[in-house]
């Protein structure tokens, strides 16, 4: 009991963790950092450390046949999942895109059938159009009505689209999962993914002047960069082994509501009633899906 309870608690840490980065990183750009550059420099950084670590653990043998599959989970994991949440991020709010993001395991759902023809039943088929209807409401929400010139609109579908790419990733790692230790994938998705990222992240991150980063500031990187990036990985990692992916999955539903509140004290974030009605019917939506899952 323990150990489970410790479990639990490693995954409320880590939902805190992804609901403040939100904010941290959302008010770093672009004045200090462009997305694309912001997601090069964490790229990299997590390539090079995991390198190491990978080389200082053994060097794990990698399959040559197995190497198309490494490049696609680079490729949606990595590349596309990543550079299209920092620029979403960068022209939504921070509850929005927490709240969008919670559509991420109705897609993987939906991926999981495309890819591994996993069985849907019809109740679950009808979530996942509930939740992606208040997804894609979201996107184009202004003054309580819908709008598709608003000017979150482009913002939330990246981040819309970057929950999408996440879930084709999860189904395409499921069997390297069973193959390889973590650090051995973590290591080989992003050293594959900092050269696919290099194309649109090497100029902004040329032209960023880090000589004018405050003391604040660095501490602000390092924490997307370390604690998002490893800590989280962690204690993912430390859940996965006592609890069931499924009970990891359902926590992801603690980011909006912790985003929200962290947006409206910290920067004025006022939702509106389309706001809460589109959230509603996202969450209403993944409940369908979880309770027919759970069953």
């Amino acid at each position: 009991m323990q150990t489970n309870a410790g479990a639990h608690l490693a995954l409320v840490v880590v939902n805190v963790i992804y609901a403040l980065n939100y904010l941290v990183a959302k008010g770093l750009m672009p004045e200090y950092l462009k997305p694309a550059a912001f997601i090069l420099l964490r790229v990299v950084f997590t390539a090079n450390v995991a390198m190491l670590l990978w080389w200082l653990g053994g060097r794990e043998k990698i399959l040559r046949r197995d190497m198309g599959r490494f490049f696609l989970c680079a490729l949606t994991g990595v590349m596309i999942n990543q550079l299209l949440f920092f620029e979403g991020l960068n022209r939504t709010t921070p509850a929005h895109a927490a709240v969008i993001f919670t559509s991420n395991p109705a897609l993987t759902l939906l991926a999981s059938w495309l890819l591994v023809r996993e069985r849907i039943r019809p109740r679950q088929v009808a979530g996942l159009i509930l939740s992606l209807a208040g997804a894609l409401a979201l996107t184009m929400i202004r003054n309580g009505r819908v709008d598709f010139s608003s000017q979150y609109s482009l913002g939330n579908l990246m981040v819309l689209l970057n929950a999408l790419s996440y879930a084709f990733y999860l189904p395409l790692v499921k069997p390297l999962l069973q193959k390889y230790q973590p650090i051995t994938i973590l290591a080989v998705n992003f050293f594959i993914g900092q050269f696919l990222v290099l194309p649109f992240g090497l100029k902004p991150l040329l032209e960023t002047h880090f000589y004018e980063f405050t003391l604040a500031v660095w501490g602000q990187v390092a924490f997307v960069l370390i604690g998002v990036t490893f800590v989280t990985y962690l204690l993912s990692i430390y859940g996965l082994r006592r609890l069931s992916p499924f009970t990891v999955s359902v926590y992801v539903y603690l980011q909006p509501f912790l985003a929200i509140i962290l947006d409206v004290v910290l920067r004025d974030f006022s939702p509106n009633i389309g706001f809460f009605l589109a959230s509603a019917a996202l969450l209403a939506g993944m409940w369908m899906v979880i309770k027919t899952k759970s069953n």
